[in-house]
């Protein structure tokens, strides 16, 4: 019987062993994965320009202190993420009035945690390759301008931060005719939320794991991510930020005809 044991207790630490080194593995392969977003290299180039491109349109937010830890009022939701849309509107200098927010999912993207709604057309710049060509005199799109924030954005002061201030950018980066499609719009606005003084947060957020011991005595773990910038992107915008802060920007739009 106790030879039995022994030899029942020996699998069973063997597979919470294996189990264990595996879990281990994926979470190497998530963190390179996960670093192997940003190249210098292959994106400097591209990152520079967009955040000269966002200065060129909010030329105030890099001289702002970076946001530490806010804090919101937790019982009221609707207070609490209208003051996290008031804080990043005044942040890009957008007049916090032509902003609504609803509190829920969107009908048509139930699975994200907070949509900016923005009207589309018509849009006052052109897009060559790589490269926006601005279109003068062309005033924003009019139309409604509404955030849906879902109750997982809640979760956290910083997650409710930086959420509602991507919403914002996706808002003021459309007034301001630099919104993209795709993939890249979501780079070029999790960049300008940066800008805005969001990086620490938004470092916070980005890449977390956390490793825990589920019901039964079962090892586990789970990475929490979000956005699209990986941390040495995230660091990278901070200090082009910081340097622009200490410098005037430099237009990047082509000269007129």
């Amino acid at each position: 019987m106790v030879r039995l044991a022994v030899v029942i207790l020996t699998v069973v630490l063997a597979s919470r062993a294996i189990a264990w080194v595996q879990r281990e593995r994926q979470l190497r392969r998530h963190r390179r994965l996960h670093w192997a977003l940003f190249d210098p290299d292959r994106d400097s180039v591209k990152l520079t320009r967009w955040v000269d491109y966002i200065l060129q349109a909010f030329p105030k937010i890099a001289e702002l202190s970076e946001l530490a830890r806010p804090t919101f009022d937790r019982g009221d939701r609707q207070a609490s993420g209208q003051a996290a849309i008031a804080l990043a509107a005044e942040r890009f200098g957008y007049p916090i009035g032509g902003i609504d927010l609803v509190i829920g999912p969107h009908r048509d993207l139930r699975t994200a945690i907070g949509v900016a709604e923005v009207p589309a057309n018509p849009w006052s710049w052109k897009v060559e390759g790589d490269q926006i060509h601005f279109i003068p005199g062309e005033a924003p799109p009019e139309g409604p301008r509404r955030i849906h924030l879902t109750e997982a954005a809640f979760d956290s002061d910083d997650s409710l931060a930086w959420i509602a201030a991507h919403e914002v950018a996706h808002v003021a980066l459309s007034a301001a005719r630099l919104a993209r499609s795709g993939r890249e719009d979501e780079e070029i606005t999790d960049l300008a939320t940066v800008i805005a003084g969001y990086g620490a947060i938004f470092s916070r957020l980005r890449f977390v794991e956390e490793r825990y011991t589920a019901r039964g005595g079962r090892l586990g773990w789970r990475i929490s991510h979000i956005g699209t910038l990986s941390q040495p992107a995230i660091a990278y915008v901070r200090e082009l930020r910081a340097q622009r802060a200490a410098a005037p920007v430099q237009s990047s739009q082509p000269p007129a005809a």
